[in-house]
């Protein structure tokens, strides 16, 4: 996808990660009309000069489907607050619009569902499907043939191997690696660092081994 459906959009959440959306959008000569948020963004910054609507404010003047919107909620452990912004605003009709930066390499032959948001230096090798509302974040490699389900977080240089599965919202930290063919289940978190070389259940937490950190109490000479 090297081109958007629409020239407009409403962002919701005004974060670091709905930043980052915004900077892409610019690239791909989109355009944000409206900031969705519980509190207006900073005044300097990307948001400067666009108007700032809380949800209800929002909710009450469209009343109905408009501009398609960018879910700018980011995905982060133990919290579903991107889910439901998703689910919300698609059970009252509204569309979320799939991103994907100009400087990734997204093959022609993936399929990406609604809402899917693919940063700078994400690679999608072929045959690769993406549910709705997944993140493939900066830097992460999708391989070929594997199948990531809805409301995922595939994180910054992440590497997911060939023929892999991934239920629907789970988490893959940020440089983790699964190798080909394993299955990770729904609602999973997989640590930042982590090797995966077998199957995890649904509902999952793996961390790999951190490093001992203590304080110097000698400095020799």
């Amino acid at each position: 996808m090297s081109k958007l459906d629409s020239p407009v959009y409403v962002i919701i959440g005004s974060g670091g990660h709905s930043r980052v959306l915004a900077e892409i959008l610019q690239k791909l000569n989109g355009k944000i009309t409206c900031v969705v948020s519980l509190t207006p963004p900073d005044d300097v910054g990307i948001f400067s000069n666009v108007k700032h609507l809380t949800d209800a404010e929002f909710l009450k003047l469209t009343k109905g489907p408009g501009a398609p919107l960018i879910n700018g909620i980011g995905h982060i452990p133990y919290s579903n607050i991107r889910e439901e912004v998703y689910d919300k605003y698609s059970a009252l009709g509204y569309n979320f619009e799939s991103i994907v930066s100009p400087d990734a390499i997204v093959s022609p032959s993936s399929i990406l569902s609604s809402g899917v948001q693919v940063l700078p230096g994400a690679i999608v090798q072929y045959g690769v499907q993406v549910g709705q509302n997944t993140i493939l974040n900066t830097g992460a490699i999708i391989e070929h043939d594997s199948i990531i389900g809805a409301n995922c977080h595939i994180a910054p240089g992440s590497v997911i191997c060939g023929g892999v599965r991934i239920g629907h919202s789970t988490i893959i930290g940020a440089g983790a690696i699964l190798i080909q063919g394993v299955k990770i289940g729904d609602r999973c978190i997989i640590g930042a660092g982590a090797v995966v070389t077998k199957d995890i259940d649904s509902g999952s937490v793996c961390y790999p081994p951190r490093p001992h950190i203590d304080k110097i109490t000698q400095v020799r000479s």
